[in-house]
């Protein structure tokens, strides 16, 4: 999640790029972006037990966040809903 967007300024969240490919996610269509991003989960680079950890160690993601993560399809529904019940949690 981009920190200019409010992405948490954690290292779970950090993601080394290339110069190319940190080109692309800024001024790339958006199909090279989605491209990258399958590539990205393809490869292990972004897991759900990140956001797990960004939920359970740091308490730092929000239900905004969570949309932005599905906008990009980085998670899928179910685990959009799994984040959120564990957000809820957190904040009982």
């Amino acid at each position: 999640i981009e920190f200019s967007k409010g992405g948490p300024d954690i290292l779970e969240n950090l993601l080394s790029l290339g110069p190319t490919p940190h080109m692309q996610l800024h001024r790339g269509s958006d199909r090279a972006i989605q491209d990258m991003y399958i590539q990205l989960l393809t490869r292990g680079a972004i897991k759900i037990e990140l956001f797990e950890k960004m939920v359970d160690q740091y308490d730092c993601l929000t239900d905004d966040h969570l949309e932005l993560l599905m906008h990009k399809g980085l998670i899928s529904m179910q685990q959009r809903q799994n984040l959120h019940e564990k957000i809820s949690q957190k904040h009982q």
